[in-house]
């Protein structure tokens, strides 16, 4: 099955090179949730190849080209997560395919063709980068850490959840090397899974945003769950906090309300 994942994630990455640096038809989807005709058509690149290859799973995809019947075989896709930085023409922008049966991920891949990194992971087989295996940072202590976050679309109108997020940074801030927010939840937990965070949180995010992601880290020897430790379920729309395990602790003690 990975194969066909990297396939897909390739084909779309093409078009999402392809469409980095040329005019773009920007659509609002919400207030600051951006939509282009590269989308699309990644999308329906992905969906056709996946279709072909691997038929008998749902295809959830972001922009709806895919099918759903609520089976337990489920393939989640980004065709472009980070579209604001790919109109900005922001690099952090990347494609994210994964496959999850039941309540496990199974093959997650995630493609950053500006950026040049292809990840991948099987389960009980590993996580990889261009070739190249995968482990967490090593940090046992926030003081040790580069963190990262993501800010939902809801700040945009909601002025007490605008609240909570600056008060998630402003603790993060204060114990950690620092916090980044680079705009591509994917791309976000793909570089967990590599060792360039120690940890990561985010609510408001969609199934096709961590779905591969989640899998890289786990197999990176991380740890994933939501915002007060629970088990994370992809598709229950819960805040999720990843780490490298050994943060994992004090993360949710530092989000705590």
């Amino acid at each position: 099955m990975i194969e066909e994942l990297k396939a897909a994630a390739l084909a779309g990455g093409a078009i999402l090179k392809e469409g980095f640096y040329a005019p773009k038809s920007v659509e609002k989807k919400g207030a600051i949730d951006l939509l282009t005709q590269y989308d699309r058509a990644a999308e329906e690149a992905i969906v056709s190849l996946l279709q072909k290859r691997l038929p008998g799973w749902d295809l959830i995809a972001e922009e709806g080209s895919g099918s759903d019947s609520r089976s337990d075989r489920r393939i989640y896709i980004d065709p472009i997560d980070g579209t604001t930085n790919f109109v900005h023409g922001h690099p952090f922008c990347c494609v994210s395919i994964g496959a999850w049966e039941a309540d496990k991920a199974v093959s997650g891949v995630i493609y950053a063709p500006i950026l040049g990194e292809l990840y991948h992971a099987t389960r009980g087989g590993g996580a990889f980068c261009n070739g190249q295996a995968l482990r967490v940072h090593k940090a046992d202590r926030l003081d040790q850490a580069l963190l990262a976050t993501g800010f939902p679309y809801g700040v945009f109108e909601d002025e007490q959840l605008t609240r909570q997020v600056n008060d998630w940074l402003f603790r993060a801030l204060r114990v950690s090397r620092g916090v980044r927010r680079c705009g591509a939840a994917a791309l976000d937990l793909a570089h967990l899974a590599r060792g360039v965070y120690g940890g990561f949180w985010e609510i408001g995010l969609k199934s096709w945003d961590v779905a591969a992601g989640v899998l890289l880290i786990e197999e990176a020897g991380g740890q994933v769950t939501t915002l007060s430790g629970e088990p994370f379920a992809v598709e229950s729309g819960d805040g999720i906090l990843a780490s490298n395990s050994a943060l994992h602790p004090s993360l949710v003690s530092l989000l705590r309300d």
